[in-house]
Formats: C-alpha cells, sequence, structure tokens
C-alpha cells in the first residue's frame, strides 16, 4: 500500500514586541478589549480565536485558516 502525503507551505510568525504590526494583522487586544501591549501577559486573537502570550507563534495554513502555537512547543518540537 503507497501512502502519499502532500505538504502545503505555511507561513509562521512569531509575536513580540519588536512584531507590532501584527497586532493589527491578527486582530490581538488586551482580555479588556483595549490594545495589547508587553505588560499585558495575555491576549486574545479574534481572527485565531484563542488566547496567546508574547512569544507566541501564528501559523497560516495554505487554506487561509490561522492557529496559535505556544513558544514552549514550537522549540520543543523544531529545534
Amino acid at each position: 500500500m503507497i501512502k502519499a502525503y502532500l505538504k502545503r507551505p505555511v507561513c509562521v510568525e512569531r509575536i513580540d514586541e519588536l512584531g507590532t504590526g501584527l497586532l493589527d494583522k491578527y486582530e490581538i487586544y488586551s482580555l479588556s478589549g483595549g490594545m495589547w501591549h508587553p505588560h499585558d501577559e495575555v491576549g486574545h486573537s479574534m481572527l485565531c480565536s484563542g488566547y496567546l502570550e508574547w512569544g507566541d507563534w501564528i501559523v497560516t495554513g495554505a487554506d487561509g485558516s490561522h492557529w496559535i502555537i505556544p513558544n514552549d512547543t514550537t522549540v520543543c518540537e523544531y529545534r
């Protein structure tokens, strides 16, 4: 039996203090509803439907879907 796997390219971007342009791109806000600042521990992404922290990664799939990967997972899996 032959199995075929199709890997499509994805875009991976890290949310950090330098990437503040990404806050608007992914609609990231603080839990209180205002702009998310580096001193806030947790933010919420309306586009990704999830919570994230500074240093987490947002992946955009080939179909345009988005999901959040915690930085700890990224470091363990892809180092």
